[in-house]
């Protein structure tokens, strides 16, 4: 069966939304800061569509309960992911002294103690897209491992990855675990999703070959 047009469009986007988030992991986006701003907007709600797209795929074959909640969690957790990075944006900007231009600059030392405040809330919105995140992934590499067409290692991998990811951000909550000494396995994550979408699309070809009905 011939997948329809908009669906091969949200994997590519969702595609280009995951190297969008390792390019700003890794800090070698090299365009201006306003469009880094849009980019990193965009990636949330940029996989919430491949999710769907990818719920679409898998749940003629795979077990439905399981995959519709992998697909909640997995949703609300970027969700999340745009909220935190919105707020963190705000948090950052306004934390800059040439933003308050309308008055007086409060003094360094309350600027500081203001910005450690409201620094907590995208912290704790990081860890809340954790959590939620975390879980997909888990479940997905369960449905994954199950799958008849073979996926032991990489669902195998997502279950590790995951669990290692939430573990160590509630063990370092509610400072990152990159800052606190640790690794930050966010970007380990982002490329299995790559490997994962590649060998699911490399499964489907004989499906969406030319004249396949």
């Amino acid at each position: 069966m011939k997948r329809p047009p908009w669906a091969s469009i949200a994997t590519v986007v969702g595609v280009v939304a995951i190297f969008v988030y390792l390019m700003l992991a890794f800090g070698i986006a090299p365009v201006s800061d306003r469009l880094i701003l849009i980019l990193a907007f965009a990636i949330g709600p940029a996989i919430m569509a491949a999710m769907l797209e990818l719920y679409a795929g898998l749940a003629p074959t795979h077990d439905g309960r399981l995959l519709r909640t992998a697909t909640v969690f997995l949703v609300l957790g970027f969700a999340t992911l745009t909220a935190m990075i919105v707020v963190q944006q705000a948090i950052f900007i306004g934390a800059d002294a040439s933003f308050y231009v309308d008055g007086e600059l409060p003094a360094e030392e309350t600027r500081r103690y203001v910005f450690m405040g409201l620094n907590m809330v995208q912290l704790g919105l990081d860890v809340t897209f954790d959590i939620f995140y975390s879980v997909g992934l888990i479940l997905l590499g369960v449905i994954v491992y199950r799958s008849p067409e073979g996926g032991k290692i990489l669902g195998g991998v997502a279950v590790v990855l995951a669990v290692a990811l939430l573990a160590l951000n509630i063990w370092t909550f509610p400072i990152p675990p990159s800052e606190a000494g640790l690794v930050d396995l966010g970007p380990a994550t982002a490329i299995w999703w790559l490997v994962f979408i590649l060998s699911n699309r490399r499964r489907k070809e004989p499906d969406g070959a030319p004249g396949a009905e």
